[in-house]
């Protein structure tokens, strides 16, 4: 969440992953919330996983 400690870095992260790229969502269902959960996908690259990976997310 981008007010959330790192949301701006998270957020100017994804948006240099995806640099008007092509990209597909997987639904992953919904969180208490009624947020919709998603996996991000450029080719076969997780965005999910990278952004975890970076401690972003």
């Amino acid at each position: 969440e981008y007010r959330q400690p790192y949301g701006q870095a998270a957020q100017q992260s994804l948006a240099q992953k995806l640099n008007k790229t092509p990209f597909r969502m997987t639904p992953n269902g919904r969180d208490q919330y009624d947020r919709l959960l998603a996996t991000l996908w450029v080719d076969d690259r997780n965005i999910n996983r990278e952004l975890v990976a970076e401690g972003l997310a």
